[in-house]
């Protein structure tokens, strides 16, 4: 049909003037001798569209698998990997957030400690000086260098 009328498009418009055109088309039927050049290019371009859509790539893919065969196992491999992909991602995740919550209790677990022990040697430093004052004969003694 597309190549019908770029044919009719091309004689109307070389055509115009020409004497021996216009007798050949006298006995042609009332639809055919009746087209102008814009209804064509109309026609033309509005059986384009579906032509375009018919040679799209992506609908010929999707023909081949709806067919089944080479391209249907490659594509539905190409999912099964992508598949097990995600479930490998999902598993390292799943382990990364349990690590993280043993690590959370590990830390309140480890800051509790830490508090036990500045308390401790708070307490011990208290009665390392009260033994060292008590050693010079009462004088204020002070330990210098704890940061706790």
């Amino acid at each position: 049909l597309r190549a019908f009328l770029r044919q009719r498009m091309s004689e109307l418009g070389a055509a115009s003037s020409d004497a021996f055109f216009w007798a050949a088309f006298q006995d042609a039927p009332e639809s055919v001798r009746t087209h102008t050049a814009e209804e064509l290019a109309y026609k033309l371009e509005h059986i384009q569209k579906p032509i375009d859509m018919l040679a799209d790539p992506e609908l010929h893919e999707l023909i081949l698998l709806n067919q089944g065969g080479a391209a249907f196992e490659r594509v539905l491999q190409t999912l099964q990997h992508e598949l097990a992909l995600v479930d490998k991602l999902r598993a390292t995740i799943n382990q990364l957030e349990a690590k993280r919550e043993q690590n959370r209790n590990e830390q309140a677990a480890l800051a509790e400690q830490a508090r036990n022990l500045a308390d401790a040697t708070l307490r011990l430093r208290g009665d390392m000086q009260a033994a060292i004052s008590a050693r010079l004969g009462g004088r204020k003694v002070s330990v210098l260098g704890f940061n706790v």
